[in-house]
């Protein structure tokens, strides 16, 4: 109920859960709702296409000039939310230097269902929008494609970086990124697969895309690592898991990072008295009551990697 973005995160959901509760309470009787797909479908908060129109300048060289860029979003009968449209229209120059950019962010009222977002925000969108821009660029100018990006990717030592549209980077090792990306794919060997792939009756394609991802939201969240003197490590965070298994994941980060035993990592979370800014995944009420215990993970144990 209380998980990852998408329908789990509707408002109207959780109305219903609390409506449920006072009725049980009222009646003292049990109170159970339900829906079946094709009910709940068509009256939950759905995504939406979400259209961008772009238009890339770049030199002879290759060098990526100027942007210019539209981003629409169809909102519903009325609004609930603009996360898709503000957090896609942020990132439109996804991971180029493009040293001067105009954008408009527009949001349409028509006769659906409110939108709202679902597995990514409005991210993808623009991602797709700029990286077939790339491609197309390249194929007119008779480039290499993994050239072409690599000539205009933001380099490590420019972070932090400020896009052309006002979005901050923190941080970004892109062309390396890349680099892993292209081997793990195994880049070099795909004419050959794709011969196979013929002989079989098949076509076979590639495809390149390199991906920012704007990750934060409201309300603001906190991390802090402690080191105690018998060598524990404490860390303490502002983010409520529902599932998703932080106890775990987090200490395999910090012991990697300290080079510590995970053994060691002790995760602290949902303590008011520790965690002075905290939320829940998808920032849902149940899970950030002051009054909810906190959860100790004294001994997080990493679980096998895959």
């Amino acid at each position: 109920m209380y998980g990852n973005s998408g329908a789990k995160a509707s408002i109207d959901i959780a109305l219903h859960d609390l409506l449920g509760r006072a009725s049980s309470r009222s009646t003292r009787f049990s109170a159970r709702s339900g829906a079946a797909g094709s009910q709940f479908s068509p009256s939950s908060d759905p995504k939406t296409p979400r259209p961008t129109f772009a238009i890339l300048a770049l030199d002879a060289a290759g060098r990526f000039l100027a942007m210019r860029a539209t981003n629409i979003s169809n909102v519903g009968a009325h609004c609930v939310s603009l996360s898709p449209l503000s957090k896609g229209a942020g990132l439109i120059p996804g991971s180029y230097v493009v040293p001067a950019a105009t954008l408009r962010a527009v949001a349409v009222f028509t006769n659906t269902m409110p939108t709202q977002a679902y597995r990514s925000s409005g991210r993808p969108e623009v991602t797709y929008a700029i990286e077939r821009l790339v491609d197309i660029a390249a194929a007119e100018l008779g480039m290499d494609r993994v050239a072409l990006r690599r000539k205009n990717l933001v380099r490590p030592e420019a972070m932090p970086y400020r896009n052309a549209v006002g979005m901050l980077y923190d941080s970004g090792r892109y062309e390396e990124n890349m680099d892993w990306a292209l081997a793990v794919a195994d880049w070099k060997g795909f004419p050959a697969r794709r011969r196979e792939a013929a002989r079989r009756g098949k076509l076979l394609g590639l495809g390149l895309a390199n991906y920012v991802e704007s990750s934060i939201g409201a309300p603001r969240e906190q991390a802090r690592i402690e080191v105690q003197p018998e060598g524990r490590v404490d860390v303490i965070i502002g983010t409520q898991p529902s599932g998703q298994g932080h106890e775990t994941s987090f200490a395999q980060v910090v012991s990697d990072l300290l080079h510590v035993p995970a053994e060691s990592v002790r995760i602290i979370l949902g303590a008011s008295a520790a965690v002075l800014i905290q939320a829940a995944r998808c920032a849902m009420p149940p899970p950030c009551s002051p009054r909810r215990p906190p959860i100790l993970s004294p001994r997080a144990r990493p679980s096998p990697r895959s």
